[in-house]
Formats: structure tokens, C-alpha cells, sequence
């Protein structure tokens, strides 16, 4: 797993191949598939998949990974509040829950460095596993 997530790390390394809001896109800025040999960059979840050699397809062990390290790193930018939609009021927060696809929101929304910072951490997380 480890493995995986450094080569990825690698291909995002050089921002020109990192992309948001598409898992990946060709020389004109078009989406394409991860796999489409046109592809020059990728997003983190595509770049996962294309490092584990399943054509973009992120294995979920390691999303959820991805996930756990972006919620270590980003919890306070990632925080649901929840409402009761019978009354209105606001519940608490659940912190003890990883937000789902919380690496995508990294990803697209907070940016390269944080991106790549996921990835540093999802490596630490991974040990030698």
C-alpha cells in the first residue's frame, strides 16, 4: 500500500500534473478517463488508481485511508455541522466519523499543497503495510 501511495505521490508531485474537479485531463485541459493515454495529469483519487495499476480505480482500503488522512490534517475545514431538519436545531458535530470522500474535497477545494499533504500523511498512516 505504501508503495502505491508514494508513486502517486510522485506523479503529483509537479502541480502541472495534478488537476481538480475531473480525475483527469489531456493536453487541452479536456476531462478524460485516468487510463485515456491523452491523460497529462490527474486528480488524487485517479492518481491513486493509476499508481495501483487499475486504470484509475482507487482500491478502498485505500481511500479510506486518503480519507482518515485528510480528516487528521483538515478537520476543522471538513466539519459538518448536522441539523435536525424536524426542528431546525443544530446536533452535534459528529467527529467521530471519517467524512466520506473527504480526500475529493481536499483535492478540489483546498488545493495542490493540501493534496499533496494528504498523500504525505496517508504514507505515514500506511507503515509498511
Amino acid at each position: 500500500m505504501r508503495q502505491v501511495l508514494e508513486k502517486a505521490r510522485t506523479l503529483l508531485t509537479d502541480s502541472a500534473r495534478w488537476t481538480r474537479d475531473a480525475p483527469a485531463r489531456n493536453q487541452d485541459g479536456t476531462p478524460v478517463r485516468p487510463s485515456d493515454p491523452s491523460a497529462i495529469c490527474w486528480c488524487l483519487e485517479a492518481a491513486i488508481g493509476i499508481a495501483a495499476g487499475r486504470s484509475g480505480i482507487v482500491p478502498f482500503e485505500m481511500l479510506e485511508l486518503l480519507d482518515r488522512a485528510a480528516v487528521d490534517l483538515y478537520a476543522a475545514e471538513l466539519r459538518i455541522e448536522h441539523v435536525n431538519f424536524d426542528t431546525g436545531d443544530p446536533e452535534p458535530p459528529l467527529w467521530d466519523y471519517v467524512a466520506y470522500e473527504s480526500s475529493s474535497y481536499v483535492n478540489d477545494v483546498l488545493g495542490h499543497e493540501a493534496t499533496l499533504a494528504v498523500l504525505d500523511r496517508a504514507i505515514e498512516l500506511a507503515g509498511t503495510r
